[in-house]
């Protein structure tokens, strides 16, 4: 569970690119989507508060992919698994240790 302190941020700076986050409606079921380009990353607050955090940390992986060129040599689907299992565990990590120092 998330603690309820853990707050999605109006904007995140992403390997020194500032992405505005926005909290709004998805296309079809989607949690979430980013678009690196446009340097934005949208949340769909129809969700559970603790899927929107998990989704948001999701998006951020999937950026880092895109960024850094790792989304190059993976397919679609390995993207995919990387984003939904490290946006997950980066969300439970940092909602489990809020004292860390940032």
């Amino acid at each position: 569970m998330i603690a309820s302190e853990q707050l999605i941020p109006s904007e995140v700076t992403i390997l020194g690119s500032v992405f505005d986050v926005r909290i709004v409606k998805c296309a079809d079921d989607a949690c979430g989507e980013s678009d690196a380009p446009m340097r934005e990353i949208k949340i769909d607050p129809h969700f559970p508060y603790d899927t929107q955090v998990e989704t948001f940390y999701h998006e951020v992986i999937h950026i880092m992919l895109e960024q850094t060129g790792l989304s190059k040599i993976l397919t679609e689907a390995q993207d995919e698994q990387f984003a939904q299992a490290l946006g997950v565990a980066l969300a439970q990590l940092i909602s489990s240790n809020l004292h860390l120092p940032g």
